[in-house]
């Protein structure tokens, strides 16, 4: 299937909350070693471009204070790359892809070094660059109102007063939760994060009970996020060992459904998994 840009068959018109999308949980930790931090610190293995073409339109990218500049890191670990690498790596797509959008969340990791600024002024230096790379408001758009560009998803504070800095993608730790994050609005977020499972099947039930609630909302205003991913590193659950046994089962569970479901994020998403969810959109692919 054509997946470089899958986003030119779906109208203009709907929301994006409406658009069942693939994406991976830290994006950029396809440099890391797989013997790195014992095996938990990959979760990837394709690059960003590669998983931008493969159909992959939501990145989560963990960044570190550095020099009041923005680089790349999963915790402690530094992966190699800057902030303006993966900037340059979305726009270049979008620009030979224009009918696509780019979800990406920002979350800080590990404390900062020989910063002065904020995550939200180091933030604003990158956006200021290309204002019209990003759509920063706070409420679910229509997929004609984000074409070509990164649709922000803030995962770090904004001073109080300030004007919209991207959907309030605000978590509750280790678990699923519901969140209203425009409430003029009524715009809502309900993630599954269940990171740290105590056993694949707990983490299988997590996500069969998200997935329920997306497939059986009328509320075009809710925005549906499941987290494929998790760890344990107790009992030495690496996010490869969890992958390899979720993203199988996920396949076979749900390869012929053509229900609602948001945001699907993988660990070591692979082409398969990322087509399996774009055809979810479409009744005749």
């Amino acid at each position: 299937m054509q997946t470089r840009s899958w986003m030119s068959d779906i109208a203009d018109e709907r929301d994006v909350s409406l658009i069942n999308i693939p994406g991976t949980h830290d994006s950029c930790t396809y440099r890391a070693s797989q013997r790195e931090g014992l095996g938990f610190v990959k979760t990837q293995n394709m690059s960003l471009d590669e998983q931008l073409e493969n159909g992959c339109r939501f990145l989560d990218i963990r960044v570190r204070r550095y020099n009041n500049k923005f680089v790349i890191h999963h915790g402690k670990y530094y992966l190699h790359l800057n902030f303006d690498d993966v900037v340059k790596a979305c726009t270049s797509f979008l620009n030979k892809n224009p009918s696509e959008c780019i979800m990406m969340s920002i979350k800080e990791e590990c404390s900062s070094h020989n910063s002065s600024k904020s995550v939200q002024e180091v933030f604003e230096d990158y956006y200021y660059r290309s204002p019209s790379t990003w759509f920063v408001e706070n409420y679910i758009p229509k997929l004609k109102d984000v074409r070509g560009k990164i649709l922000l998803l803030r995962r770090f504070k904004i001073t109080e007063g300030s004007l919209p800095l991207g959907i309030d993608f605000k978590f509750e730790d280790n678990t699923s939760f519901k969140y209203t994050f425009n409430k003029p609005l009524k715009h809502e977020l309900v993630c599954e994060d269940y990171y740290t499972p105590w056993s694949v099947n707990l983490k299988k039930k997590a996500i069969i009970n998200n997935l329920s609630l997306s497939n059986h909302s009328s509320n075009e205003k809710i925005l549906f996020v499941t987290f494929l991913s998790g760890t344990n590193f107790i009992k030495m659950i690496t996010p490869l060992k969890l992958a390899r046994e979720i993203n199988h089962w996920f396949l076979h569970k749900y390869g012929e459904t053509k229900s609602r479901m948001g945001v699907v994020m993988y660990d070591f998403a692979a082409p398969k998994y990322l087509q399996n969810i774009i055809r979810k959109n479409f009744n005749n692919k």
